[in-house]
């Protein structure tokens, strides 16, 4: 059963956390210490208290923090990450979606979109998301009229046309505090033709990332018993014993020996997300930061073009040096050129010219990065964890971004 990371995103009133106090609870999913508390206070099936509750967790975060919340449908394992949805916070909308599979767009049926809906669904757009399905919420407001849904469907379908996205993968009506739609059809929209929101998460296909190209960012080497063994996780592709790899950005090629992962039977194959170590007798000098490829997919980069978000309290300043971490990797750079800033919540794609390079606290920019030496990249739209970085500077990051092109 494989596992589905989804971020919902949408205008701050616009029912997130009912959507997901509903699928909790609809799913059987609510956490132990969450049953407990409801148990003992006669509020097993409390919608209201559960949204209570994750409401009062956000308020211990400042309510600035993704979160991520844990619910099981018959196909299929989810992580929710929930974002913020006030403007101020939209460093960690990003980081909400840098880490989803797919994205929730929230749209109150009784608001329809609203200037955080279009800063929001930009954002998608600039993280490459692709798999986005638009629920129209609280359809009851409306009276679960198709009407009022196909206008809504009609703005949403606009708005991912105006910000140069793919069709949404659904458009779907519900109502999370009634719990219509949701985990089944609704008869309360018989007028609806299309799957329940659960079906729809379930049915999403997407390319897992051990049919990718493997990427082996390596943490660290370590001595046991006079043996250098090599850590690290993969992110993407498979390791294989007897394989033959790449060291980038060396390019020097080895055969690992007896590939192991901590406290299990040793395997013959060795998938994305999984932390293994192997003996490095024969390997070249292998370091923290290298990355291991199959020997013909060794691709290498000093210079690429770049999504931008600045989170930084103090102005970018042309010519400043950064520390460009991708991965393990560490390499210094700078940005070399910033080409246009981008306004997500404009009506209408709008960009800027660069103002005399001046890129301040919450701006987008489409830039050019240049680093000190090649480093092992990818764009984000093909793999995304080694597609997206952070430059730091003085030990302070200052900016996030999404790797768009490469040369």
């Amino acid at each position: 059963m494989d596992t589905l990371n989804i971020a919902i995103v949408g205008h701050v009133d616009h029912g997130k956390s009912t959507l997901i106090g509903r699928l909790l609870l609809d799913t059987g999913s609510l956490p132990e210490s969450l049953r407990e508390e409801m148990s003992g206070s006669g509020k097993e099936s409390d919608l209201a208290f559960i949204t209570d509750h994750l409401e009062e967790e956000r308020r211990k975060r400042i309510t600035i923090d993704t979160s991520q919340v844990f619910f099981q449908g018959e196909k299929r394992k989810f992580v929710i990450i929930d974002t913020p949805g006030h403007k101020e916070f939209l460093k960690n909308t990003i980081t909400g979606c840098c880490q989803a599979d797919a994205a929730i767009l929230m749209i109150d049926a009784a608001e329809g979109v609203r200037g955080q809906t279009r800063r929001h669904a930009n954002i998608l757009s600039l993280m490459g998301l692709k798999h986005i399905v638009v629920a129209i919420n609280k359809m009851d407001l409306v009276d679960w009229a198709e009407g009022a849904f196909q206008e809504l469907a009609s703005q949403a379908e606009r708005l991912f046309e105006v910000f140069g996205m793919g069709p949404p993968s659904h458009i779907l009506p519900i109502s999370a505090q009634s719990g219509e739609n949701i985990t089944r059809t609704s008869s309360k929209m018989s007028w609806h033709k299309g799957p329940s929101l659960l079906a729809a998460l379930e049915g999403l296909e997407l390319t897992t990332p051990e049919e990718k190209e493997l990427r082996f960012p390596v943490q660290g080497v370590f001595e046991k018993d006079g043996e250098k063994i090599i850590m690290g996780r993969i992110e993407s592709g498979r390791l294989c014993q007897g394989k033959q790899l790449m060291v980038l950005p060396a390019r020097k090629t080895f055969t690992p020996e007896k590939i192991f992962r901590h406290g299990e039977k040793e395997r013959e194959n060795y998938f994305a997300g999984e932390c293994v170590g192997f003996h490095s007798t024969g390997a070249p000098e292998i370091r923290r930061g290298d990355v291991l490829v199959e020997e013909e997919m060794a691709s290498l980069a000093s210079s690429l073009r770049a999504t931008l978000f600045w989170f930084g309290e103090r102005p970018w300043q042309e010519g400043e040096k950064f520390l460009f971490r991708c991965a393990t990797q560490e390499v210094g750079g700078r940005i070399a050129e910033a080409m246009k800033k981008i306004d997500p919540g404009a009506e209408k794609t709008v960009t800027k010219p660069s103002e005399a390079y001046k890129i301040t606290h919450g701006d987008f920019a489409e830039a050019r990065i240049e680093l000190d030496r090649q480093a092992a990249v990818d764009l984000f739209a093909h793999i995304p964890e080694m597609g997206r970085f952070v430059l730091e500077s003085g030990g302070l990051p200052l900016a996030g971004g999404i790797v768009t092109g490469i040369s």
